[in-house]
């Protein structure tokens, strides 16, 4: 007498490999579920670095834009602080030319009408 037993599993037939009871396929389903839920995770997380990636470039781009404005600000106080000592070195210059101006109207007046 030959006998042929033929067991199948409730996961579908299995490899062949040595039985190691239920356990075994409920076992495997977890790792499965798990598999499949790590990968959801990881597409998650993939998604939300991108997303991040392109506010990070987004943010990039306004800091940038507000230095080059900080710049030109800059750049104008320096020119107008720039105008604003030369009027003053000019009006210091008038204030001299003007005390120049009377010493020798003096000079004259004590040279000429005395």
């Amino acid at each position: 007498f030959f006998f042929f037993f033929f067991f199948q599993a409730e996961d579908g037939i299995r490899d062949f490999c040595l039985s190691r009871g239920l356990g075994d396929v409920y076992k495997r389903q977890v790792w499965k579920e798990r598999e499949v839920k790590d990968q959801k995770v990881i597409s998650d997380l993939a998604l939300k670095n991108k997303e991040l990636g392109e506010q990070i470039a987004k943010l990039t781009e306004e800091l940038a834009e507000k230095r080059r404005y900080e710049k030109l600000f800059i750049k104008q106080n320096q020119t107008i602080a720039e105008y604003e000592s030369r009027l003053f070195n000019e009006h210091k210059a008038n204030v001299q030319l003007t005390k120049d101006l009377i010493s020798i109207k003096k000079n004259y007046e004590t040279v000429f009408l005395t």
